[in-house]
């Protein structure tokens, strides 16, 4: 079980704002990758950039940086864990890496302040939502459930990669924008436990297991950067809204990205199980292996079906209100939600604060609360090389860099920009 549940962690795997750049909003996390910041106020850019990010609200980073590094887990670094944990418990993230151009139009189609922008992004994303029991069971074995029945049950696993091309237009010089995402899928996982609970016996001598599951993924024998499993579509939208006409100090955002589906091709499996097992015999420790050699397997009943079929998955929908306020020219604060469905998200509250110090470097801080973690602190800096170049570097998690013992998120963002 230790093994299957280390398995699972390994396969778990801002922009930061233009300020006062268009629009001024820029994005509010490194997840965001946002058309909003696509939008260059004068002329045409080229920028490249790079995001990780993971986050939980009970899993340390120190814990998650031994499973994947295949260290040594002692009581203590998972003792840390256990006691964070309640009943619902999240784990997620995502890595992004893109290029996109956009360039403003003089003149389209009779109008102005209009820019098109088109893109290719690799994205990853994987989220997780699981109970205490089935941590404890994992790390810990069976011992501690004697005469005791273990719940693990729901728990629910999402992987997903794909590439993206999108292409789209910015209106009202950046201040609404609308595009559409051909995607390729290259890899799904996705399992849904309903039912999962496991009694020992007093004495160690029996266990009994119930298991109801739902397993959906992609074409296993095709993997690979270059692996098309899948096709689909999505859609972006913004607005920027001035609360009074002639007045852009205070602003509010709606936000949706990721609107749509990929659909899986012919080999993808659908599995379905419900079981119910007795196994007898001698001592059954969990953390080495779920059978041992002298154990004896009673299967009371027991309905499995898999097939090869197609489907559809919806992408993690994100959507975002936020509203902002131009203390100075040099100070804006903005505050505001986001919330993604289909991914075991928690609605995260923010606040970030952006003042430019000069006409060649800004700063930013961020305080959230909720998404995949907690309580999450963030700095990030943006500078001005020349006339030509921007170079963002942020992180909204730095506590994980910090303290990785006793935090629970991490991550970190870097983009080039070239003006032309």
């Amino acid at each position: 079980m230790k093994e299957t549940f280390k398995i699972l962690l390994l396969l778990l795997f801002t922009t930061f704002p233009p300020f006062w750049g268009g629009s001024g909003w820029g994005a509010f996390s490194q997840t965001d990758n946002s058309i909003r910041d696509y939008y260059h106020p004068t002329s045409a850019k080229l920028s490249i950039d790079g995001y990780y990010g993971i986050n939980s609200n009970a899993i340390t980073n120190q814990f998650t940086k031994s499973i994947i590094k295949g260290q040594y887990i002692d009581n203590d670094l998972k003792n840390k864990v256990s006691k964070k944990l309640g009943d619902e418990n999240r784990f997620g993230g995502d890595i992004n890496a893109g290029i996109y151009f956009s360039n403003k139009l003089e003149n389209f189609i009779g109008k102005t302040g209009i820019s098109y922008y088109i893109g290719l992004r690799d994205r990853e994303h994987f989220d997780m939502s699981f109970s205490k029991d089935l941590f404890d069971l994992g790390f810990y074995g069976n011992s501690r459930f004697a005469d005791d029945t273990a719940n693990f049950s729901p728990l629910n696993f999402n992987l997903l990669r794909y590439q993206q091309f999108e292409f789209g237009f910015l209106f009202n010089d950046g201040k609404m924008g609308t595009g559409i995402s051909l995607l390729k899928g290259e890899q799904f996982l996705s399992a849904d436990v309903s039912k999962g609970t496991m009694f020992t016996a007093a004495d160690g001598s029996f266990i009994d297991v119930e298991l109801a599951m739902k397993l959906k993924q992609s074409d296993t024998e095709n993997y690979g950067f270059k692996a098309i499993n899948g096709v689909g579509i999505s859609a972006d939208y913004f607005a920027i809204i001035n609360l009074k006409k002639t007045d852009s100090t205070h602003q509010f955002l709606f936000e949706i990205k990721d609107l749509g589906f990929i659909k899986w091709n012919k080999n993808s499996l659908e599995s379905t199980v419900d079981t119910a097992l007795h196994y007898d015999g001698v001592e059954i420790n969990l953390r080495d292996s779920f059978y041992t050699k002298n154990a004896i397997n009673t299967n009371l009943n027991t309905y499995k079906k898999s097939e090869k079929r197609k489907f559809n998955t919806a992408l993690p929908v994100f959507l975002h209100l936020a509203y902002s306020v131009d203390f100075t020219a040099r100070l804006k604060v903005i505050g505001g939600f986001k919330y993604r469905f289909f991914a075991n998200y928690s609605l995260c509250y923010y606040m970030r604060g952006i003042y430019k110090i000069n006409d060649h470097f800004s700063a930013s801080a961020k305080l959230a609360f909720g998404g995949y973690g907690k309580l999450n602190f963030g700095l990030g800096i943006k500078t001005q090389i020349g006339k030509k170049f921007n170079i963002t570097l942020t992180s909204d998690n730095l506590e994980g860099f910090i303290l990785p013992a006793h935090t629970t998120g991490q991550g970190a963002f870097i983009s080039v920009e070239k003006i032309f």
